[in-house]
């Protein structure tokens, strides 16, 4: 069977926490890659995003998605028409929420809400021939789903919470109901097996998150502008770095570089790192932008001359393939799977998290670079993304994946 040519219609249901969200875009592109590649999607996800959507295309699956904590009535309705239909089934899942729960963070009482929304999510898979769960919760719904007897279910593994926050005892539960799990880095692989007895590796492969045809092409792309500007892309969390990267900001500005930065995003951080911004920086240096729409992060790279990632935990962030999309090399921290994007010397800087001195010196090699060296390097990373991140192949073989027995 062709990776290119998967058979079709498919019938999947895309479930994940919070859909759609600003920071979630990744996942719009997938279903719709999935869309164009023939199969039917059904969205569902936990929970409503609570604060604003800046996409026109994000109110638009807003409208189209299914929500499953909606109340604790709809949660025992659920389990009601379960309890009717599938006795064994449902007595099956009340032993795994409380024989997995009690060897968990969360506990007993959380995986028997669990069984609650996982009774909502299997009336809203009806139908489908495949449940694809993304991120931490939604995996667990998603399997105990799997255990009422819906349909076969893939995990999607983002990393880094996953690997924080679940036991040993709650990746073996998941592994042995699942039908495979697709880590999107092979970082996130190798962290997955490390976790799991060595008879469900073969459930374990990677399939990279990608980005469009819209940014794999060259049309309208802006050059290198000649000021010392910087961007951020990433929520304002404490995880993404924001901190550190003000401190070799002023480093920097210490040195007697002019340099500026945009911070776009928002979280709960943000207060706090506009005081710190006034206290570290001179007036003017730090814009914070907010949420932009995709068109508005474009604007955002194309008018910096170097993007900037200063995580301490990620996962294969997206907002990297879009810098080299966009013609931008990246200066990033030696997390997770950001070094199978960041090559130094090839594709951009690789620091090691929370060390102010080395990412200032890392951003003002960047900045100082010839435009031929940083555009060659951005070329560099752009071909790696096209060769490796195109997400129409990386559907496909989803699919595939999907019919496998």
């Amino acid at each position: 069977m062709s990776v290119a040519d998967p058979p079709s219609p498919s019938r999947i249901c895309y479930f994940t926490n919070v859909y759609p969200a600003p920071s979630h875009t990744t996942m719009r592109r997938e279903i719709r890659a999935l869309e164009a590649l023939g199969a039917v999607v059904t969205r569902v996800a936990a929970r409503r995003f609570r604060g604003p959507l800046v996409e026109p295309a994000d109110h638009e699956e807003a409208s189209r998605t299914v929500y499953t904590a909606l109340s604790l009535l709809a949660a025992l309705r659920g389990v009601c028409r379960v309890a009717l239909t599938r006795p064994r089934r449902l007595a099956q899942a009340l032993h795994d929420a409380v024989a997995v729960g009690a060897q968990s963070e969360r506990g007993v009482w959380k995986y028997l809400m669990y069984v609650g929304e996982a009774a909502v999510l299997l009336r809203a898979a009806r139908g489908c021939d495949h449940i694809h769960a993304n991120f931490g919760n939604a995996t667990s719904i998603a399997i105990m789903c799997r255990v009422l007897g819906g349909p076969p279910v893939s995990l999607r593994i983002h990393g880094p919470e996953e690997f924080e926050s679940f036991t040993p005892a709650e990746w073996a539960w998941k592994l042995r109901h699942a039908a495979f799990v697709a880590p999107i880095s092979e970082h996130g692989s190798q962290r997955v097996r490390a976790l799991v007895h060595a008879h469900h590796h073969h459930k374990v492969q990677t399939l990279r998150c990608g980005v469009d045809a819209m940014f794999a092409s060259d049309a309208g792309r802006p050059g290198l502008p000649a000021g010392l500007r910087l961007v951020c892309v990433a929520r304002l969390e404490p995880r993404k770095g924001h901190e550190v990267l003000l401190q070799a900001m002023a480093l920097l500005q210490r040195d007697g570089l002019p340099v500026s930065l945009r911070l776009v995003g928002d979280g709960s951080l943000r207060a706090h790192l506009e005081q710190r911004g006034r206290e570290l920086l001179q007036p003017g240096t730090v814009v914070f932008a907010g949420w932009l729409d995709g068109a508005g992060v474009g604007e955002a790279m194309g008018a910096a001359r170097v993007v900037v990632l200063p995580s301490f935990a990620e996962g294969l962030p997206i907002v990297l393939m879009e810098a080299f999309a966009a013609d931008r090399v990246a200066v990033a921290t030696s997390v997770a799977g950001v070094p199978e994007l960041v090559m130094p010397g090839h594709t951009g800087w690789l620091v090691e998290p929370g060390d102010a001195p080395a990412l200032a010196m890392a951003l003002k090699a960047a900045l100082l670079s010839p435009d031929r060296v940083l555009m060659q390097m951005a070329a560099a990373g752009q071909e790696r993304v096209r060769e490796r991140h195109a997400v129409g192949p990386l559907m496909a073989e989803l699919l595939v994946r999907m019919r496998r027995p």
